[in-house]
């Protein structure tokens, strides 16, 4: 193959050589488990696990695989409930020389089972052993307690740094799951890497995640590299219920990694909840530079870390330390390539692009997964051979990013976001951080929805409950082109989430079409109280476009906007209604009918 030579003033961002030699994940907890035997490994609020026993326990499951028939290289599924089990299983499923595929126990039926068929597992340890949800003519169905008694494994099976350790499954475009394979060297290059924060013996990890997503690979092996202590807690969506902050105290809690929505969200309400960590590590997501200047507004004095990448580059492939001053910044970077790893910006013709320029990010390194299980053909349409390099391959992401002179990369949104609207491409994240400077904003979402000509764009934003819609689109107006200024604006109290965390753009897009189908249908004042009251409702309620048919519940109207709704038409209209008028007639026509006749 024949390699380009960069062009002149183009940037290519490649960090220092890996820390290690290539190794594997047994050989690390090896070390572990002889330096910090008697240390807690890991615990819940019933039981907790030293070092040595979770070595014992996974030697006793590796016993049980092999006394099932589970041949080395075969594939194990894990879908147990949020128990210290799950850590000695996941173990044993690498002391036997097989590789753990992890599924959440939430996930439905019926995904579960797609991720079952598509990695070829032919075991899978359940939390309860019925193995009810599973078809045991296909799978062998374990349980934990079968391997209580069992003798110990008298030696790990030998496994080498490229065979695969881990299958992780994420969405993909088709609406299957792909299945991400990581070899033991790939994870062990993360979770050794001097580009991220260090982790000590005496540090207590959170494990808030869902095992299915690649924040769990963090919370496991950073433990079990440093000697540290795991707890199990709640999901981070249940702990939203709870006082976190008192949560994360009473379980000693110093490392925590936060979906970038999450922390968003946590950060608006109570920006004292991650006050007694050391260290916070961000990612997933978007992070506010708002909301980063709320913690450090606080008591945090903790070290804060934005982290970027997909799963197919081992959880993470950049970091970047957030200070108290990156919070008056427009975005904040994902930071500088993890060692050993490479970021190239390239443009659609693989070109590099110069600095400061927009480019798809490209990933390789010594933490980039080899592919998606037997899928050949997906594979080689989004890893490619480095045109620049020594002939490794590069992972096309699909994110848009740049690089600065320092050498750090910014994010600049999805390449499968840009859209066209009225001719004109528009990414849609550049009418968010114009949104996200008005005065009021807290967070905001920019949905594009219909085809063709009717595409058009809706602004979700979260901010105070006297945020004017109409006050944001002029603010918009008078700093973007009239393409890029959405044709919707509706106020949400919070984005909904996924299950791992991440802003639920489906959902959004969702709701987008519900609002531009409702707006079609919109029926117009035909009288001057009609439209005085109509008038009112659009400054008082959270979305921008109403008909004199549309229901006030359904608009996000509620008994407090009912109240200064029926305070401005008596003041404004001279009428007489009261707040019950409001709430009970619903419409901008049946109350118009009241305000008449008082």
């Amino acid at each position: 193959m024949n390699y380009r030579e960069p062009t002149e003033g183009s940037k290519i961002t490649e960090n220092k050589p890996a820390a290690i030699a290539p190794t594997d994940l047994l050989t690390l907890v090896s070390g572990t488990v002889n330096d910090y035997g008697d240390r807690v490994a890991v615990s819940d609020s019933r039981t907790a696990m030293t070092y040595a026993d979770l070595d014992a326990n996974a030697k006793r499951i590796a016993t049980l695989l092999t006394e099932n028939r589970v041949r080395t290289g075969s594939r194990v599924a894990v879908s147990v409930g949020r128990h210290p089990e799950i850590f000695p299983i996941i173990l044993g499923i690498l002391k036997a020389g097989c590789t753990y595929v992890p599924i959440d126990p939430l996930l439905p039926r019926k995904r579960r089972e797609y991720m079952i068929t598509r990695s070829a597992a032919v075991a899978v340890f359940t939390g309860s052993g019925t193995g009810e949800d599973y078809v045991a003519d296909t799978v062998a169905v374990l349980d934990y307690r079968q391997a209580l008694g069992k003798p110990l494994l008298t030696q790990d099976t030998d496994v080498r740094p490229n065979d695969l350790a881990c299958i992780l499954f994420t969405s993909g475009s088709s609406g299957e799951p792909k299945p991400v394979m990581l070899t033991h060297n790939n994870l062990a290059s993360f979770i050794t890497n001097s580009g991220l924060p260090k982790i000590r013996p005496d540090d207590t990890i959170a494990h808030i995640s869902s095992i299915s997503f690649d924040a769990f690979q963090y919370e496991m092996w950073s433990a079990m590299k440093s000697g540290a202590q795991i707890v199990v807690m709640e999901t981070l969506s249940e702990l939203l219920n709870t006082d976190i902050a008192r949560e994360l105290r009473t379980r000693n809690v110093s490392v925590m990694l936060v979906p970038s929505m999450a922390f968003n969200h946590i950060m608006s309400s109570d920006a004292s909840t991650f006050s007694n960590l050391r260290i916070l590590c961000v990612g997933g997501d978007v992070v506010s530079p708002r909301e980063c200047g709320n913690l450090f507004a606080g008591a945090f004095g903790g070290e804060l870390y934005n982290l970027y990448g997909p799963t197919e580059a081992t959880v993470a492939c950049t970091c970047y330390r957030v200070e108290i001053s990156d919070s008056e910044l427009n975005e904040v970077p994902i930071g500088f390539p993890l060692n050993g790893v490479t970021i190239r910006i390239l443009d659609h013709e693989l070109n590099e692009c110069t600095t400061d320029a927009i480019g798809q990010i490209y990933i390789g390194g010594d933490t980039l997964s080899p592919g998606y299980f037997r899928d050949e053909s997906r594979t080689a349409e989004r890893f490619i051979r480095d045109p620049y390099g020594s002939g490794g391959l590069l992972y096309a992401t699909g994110d848009r990013g740049s690089v600065d002179k320092r050498g750090i990369v910014h994010f600049r949104g999805r390449l499968d976001s840009q859209v066209k609207i009225r001719g004109y491409r528009v990414e849609p994240r550049e009418t968010e951080t114009v949104i996200l400077q008005v005065p009021g904003v807290d967070r905001c979402a920019t949905i594009a929805v219909g085809e063709g000509a009717d595409r058009q764009l809706v602004a979700f934003v979260v901010g105070p409950n006297r945020l004017s819609m109409g006050d944001i689109r002029r603010e918009v107006e008078s700093r973007l082109p009239d393409y890029m200024v959405p044709a919707m604006f509706a106020r949400l109290s919070e984005f909904p989430i996924t299950p791992h965390g991440k802003r639920n753009d489906h959902a959004l897009s969702t709701l987008a079409a519900e609002y531009v189908a409702r707006r079609s249908k919109q029926v117009p004042p035909v009288s001057t109280l009609e439209v005085e009251i109509l008038r009112i409702w659009k400054e008082l309620l959270p979305v921008e476009h109403i008909g004199v048919t549309d229901d006030f519940y359904d608009l996000g109207g509620n008994s407090l906007i009912a109240f200064r709704v029926q305070r401005r038409v008596n003041k404004e209209l001279d009428a007489k209604i009261e707040q019950r008028d409001v709430l009970t007639s619903r419409t901008v026509r049946e109350l118009a009918t009241i305000a008449a006749n008082c």
